[in-house]
This record gives C-alpha cells, structure tokens and sequence, in this order.
C-alpha cells in the first residue's frame, strides 16, 4: 500500500473523531470505522493525518539517561561537607563549615557569620591547609546542593586539584558521613 494524500471527505471524517477523541493512530481508526462502518480510511492514511496535527507524536525517543562515571576513591582522598545552622543561642555565629574524611573519620570544623558562598570558601580553604600540613591530601568533596557550594567555591576547589560532586537532591543519606 502507498502513501497518498487525505482526501477532503476522509478529512472531514477524521477531523469530526479526532475532535471528539483525540486519541491515537489505532484508537481513532477504530473509532472512525465504528462512526462511519463503510468508510475505506485505511491505518496509513489515519497516520498521514495525524502527523498534520501539532500535539500527535509518532515517535518519541526516550530520555537519555546519564549516569555519574564512577570515581576512584583512594584512602587519602575523599571528603565530605556541609554547613550547618546554629541555634541563636550565640550572637557571633550563625552555622559551622564541616569537612570529614570518610576514612578516617577525622573531622574539621570551622564558626560561620553566615552562610554566604564567600564565608564558606574561606572555612574550606583553611581546612585544606590544615589537613595539607598534616598530610592528608583530598582528590574529591562531596555535598549537598546547597547554594554555599557554587561557583567561587568550586572555583576554590579547582585550585587545590579537588573534584567537587553534588549528592542528589533530598538524600541526606548520600552525605551520611558528614551529616551524622
């Protein structure tokens, strides 16, 4: 069977369903054969028709997925960190800059004024250089989407050679270590 155009009559038929309907290619053939039983619209012509119309899609691809590429996690180098916030108890800070090491479980903390993308770069980068003059050396950070962890702070990272990943949205427990 070839392609051909709709013709005006099939047209009408299948304009009068569809408005009704607004269903798919094999539902509204049915449906137009049972409004109209000695119509000769064949599957193909439905088809042809329906590809005139701007919300039918005859193939949609699925979404892509995109996999996180796995990271090699050595002993000496995987971190996590947040910021937490304080009660009011105290006037002069209002959150705490945590990093741990997931091996070793060793711990740094630092006061915060404020939660600000700058303060909490700051916090970071003195504990890098605490535990560099200890010998403990981070290839890779993880933590929240919090929006102290943008760009002047991944900037900040990039300097010292650290790979920054983001845990997924709402899963405290992807930063377990450093949340507990």
């Amino acid at each position: 069977m070839s392609w051909r155009p709709v013709t005006p009559v099939e047209d009408a038929e299948l304009n009068h369903v569809w408005k009704t309907f607004k269903t798919g290619r094999d539902a509204l053939w049915a449906k137009v054969h049972f409004e109209y039983p000695d119509t000769t619209i064949s599957q193909r012509t439905v088809l042809s028709f329906l590809k005139g119309k701007p919300s039918y899609v005859t193939h949609v691809q699925p979404p892509k997925r995109t996999s996180i590429a796995p990271i090699a996690v050595t002993q000496l180098g995987y971190g996590q960190c947040d910021t937490l916030s304080m009660t009011q108890n105290d006037q002069r800070y209002h959150a705490i800059f945590t990093l741990v090491d997931a091996f070793s479980r060793y711990g740094w903390a630092r006061p915060l004024r404020g939660k600000s993308e700058q303060e909490v770069t700051k916090a970071a980068e003195s504990c890098i250089h605490e535990a560099k003059a200890m010998g403990k050396e981070f290839t890779v950070w993880g933590c929240d989407l919090g929006g102290e962890f943008q760009e002047v702070f991944k900037a900040m990272l990039a300097k010292h050679n650290i790979r920054l990943f983001h845990s997924p949205a709402h899963q405290p427990q992807a930063n377990s270590i450093v949340e507990r």
